[in-house]
Parts: structure tokens; C-alpha cells; sequence
């Protein structure tokens, strides 16, 4: 991660999501996303999901990543999972819609989208209670604790 010098709050790297997205077979307009993602995570209106989450929970992936079977579906979902929050109750469909915007834009292909697409809606804490994610990319078996790490808090809170 790296720290803007005009703000103490971590970044997460625009090299990391480039490579994420490399690896995920795009590549076009990567850096742009970044920007927009943390212009996205720094709006004003803000007060939790903020660019200093999604560093947590990209540095609770990290020490996750060996249970997920699919680590870069995972970690490109978590870049997305908040990437939309305004007044309305349907920001984990938004922020979905958003991330299958960049990959068609990014040129990768349908089928790791749809599969980031579904782990952010399974962010829909209302409907999901965020324990189904485990069985959407985590291995089975996982334990509940597995599951995007950044959301314990509200695991326990559900149990």
C-alpha cells in the first residue's frame, strides 16, 4: 500500500489493481479505474466506506487469500464491494453494475465478471447476512471467520 503525502490514510496500490486486472485478462484503462475507485472510496459524504476500508479489507484478504479458490475473483470484487454508497438501498447492485462496466470496458472476459459481480451483491448485508460469500469463493469447509474478513464485524453481529 502506499500513503498519499497529503493524507495519513493508506491507499492501496494502483500497481496491485493494475496487476489484478492484467492477471484477470484486461488491461485497458486499468489505471483510470483505480482513480475512480479512489475517488470513489474518498467522497466526502463518507464515513466507513472509505478508501481506509477498502485497505482493511484488501489486508484481510491478503492474509485470507490461501483459503479462496478463486483469489482473484475475490480480490476484484472486494476493489468494487463498496465502490457505490449514496442514499439508496441499492448500492452492492451499483457498485455490481460498476464493476461489469470496467470489464467490459477493460476487456475481460464474461465469465470471471459475472463471478465478481455475484460475490459483491453476496456484500448485500440485508439479504445475505454476508455468510453466503464463503460458498460463492471461499473453499468449501471455509470457515465463517473466512469470510471477507473486512465484514467480521458484521458476521458476528448476525450471529
Amino acid at each position: 500500500m502506499t500513503t498519499d503525502p497529503t493524507d495519513s490514510v493508506p491507499m492501496p496500490s494502483r500497481e496491485r489493481f493494475v496487476t489484478l486486472v492484467t492477471r484477470l485478462g484486461g488491461a485497458t484503462a486499468a489505471a483510470v479505474w483505480y482513480d475512480e475507485l479512489v475517488e470513489r472510496y474518498s467522497e466526502p459524504h463518507r464515513r466507513y466506506h472509505t478508501v481506509e476500508h477498502l485497505a482493511e479489507c484488501l489486508d484481510a484478504f491478503d492474509r485470507l487469500r490461501a483459503a479462496c479458490s478463486r483469489p482473484e475473483l475475490c480480490e476484484w470484487a472486494l476493489w468494487f464491494h463498496d465502490a457505490v454508497h449514496g442514499p439508496g438501498d441499492d448500492d452492492e447492485e451499483q457498485s455490481a453494475d460498476l464493476l461489469a462496466r470496467m470489464a467490459l470496458e477493460a476487456g475481460i472476459d464474461a465469465v470471471p465478471t459475472a463471478g465478481a459481480r455475484e460475490l459483491v451483491l453476496a456484500t448485500r448485508h440485508a439479504e445475505t447476512g454476508c455468510t453466503d460469500c464463503r460458498t460463492v469463493g471461499f473453499a468449501p469447509g471455509a470457515p465463517p471467520s473466512a469470510c471477507y474478513g473486512c465484514h467480521q464485524p458484521d458476521y458476528d453481529m448476525a450471529t
